[in-house]
């Protein structure tokens, strides 16, 4: 199989490179259209919070126009937030998911042990836990002309 790739028209060669060059092409995109997230919340929310504080001394038009801005912009940026979170955790089921039977087999566990019928009301009204009066019980239920014959 031919691993060789081009890139922007040039050869680079295996996928591997290709794989590099392209996460490097991808975080430099990433810098200027994103930047940091975290951070960039952080200093609009700051930013908001002093906005706020000039707005309880005096209110003008400027502060008004310059909050909404800044609202605007804070939204984007929770919903860039909101859309990165939502792709790693699909990465991380894409990646993870699969492989995670210990949470898989722990559920199933719960859930059998949850479903076991541990004690049963006889037909004389008493609970029993006793395996041989359930099979008595169950003998009865089900196949009463089997009894009789006994």
């Amino acid at each position: 199989m031919d691993k060789s790739c081009k890139f922007e028209g040039s050869d680079l060669g295996n996928m591997d490179d290709s794989l590099s060059k392209f996460t490097s092409h991808v975080k430099d995109w990433n810098r200027p259209v994103y930047g940091f997230i975290g951070t960039r919340k952080r200093q609009l929310m700051k930013l908001l919070g002093n906005i706020q504080k000039a707005m309880d001394q005096s209110t003008s038009r400027r502060l008004i126009n310059l909050k909404m801005e800044v609202r605007n912009e804070l939204e984007s940026v929770l919903n860039h937030e909101e859309l990165l979170w939502r792709q790693k955790a699909r990465y991380n089921w894409l990646q993870f998911g699969d492989r995670n039977t210990s949470f898989f087999h722990s559920r199933t566990l719960q859930r059998r042990k949850a479903n076991r019928i541990m004690a049963l009301c006889i037909s004389s009204g008493e609970w029993s836990a006793d395996q041989l009066v359930f099979s008595d019980e169950a003998a009865i239920c089900w196949c009463p002309q089997g009894v009789a014959e006994k």
